[in-house]
């Protein structure tokens, strides 16, 4: 079952540090700590495709310091604001 972008974006989206377990390509459990709402960095040219289109959210990934892709397909629970919230 996926998560909606309206529903990760409610429960994960408002910039405040969040965590989400997630199954990557290869089958294996990721665990990622991020944010959203980071703008440090971004040079305005924008990115050559939508990411919504693929069922992806852009997020800043704290530990490698990164922008990386959540598949929202995949998404197996978030953990936001001290709440557990399983999909």
């Amino acid at each position: 079952m996926a998560i909606t972008r309206e529903r990760f974006d409610k429960l994960a989206g408002d910039g405040k540090i969040a965590s989400a377990v997630f199954i990557k390509k290869d089958g294996s459990l990721r665990k990622m700590v991020f944010r959203t709402k980071v703008t440090k960095g971004v040079t305005g040219e924008g990115m050559r495709y939508n990411p919504s289109d693929y069922g992806l959210r852009t997020v800043f990934d704290m530990q490698k310091r990164a922008f990386r892709m959540i598949n929202l397909e995949t998404v197996v629970s978030i953990r936001a604001k001290g709440d557990l919230h399983v999909v």
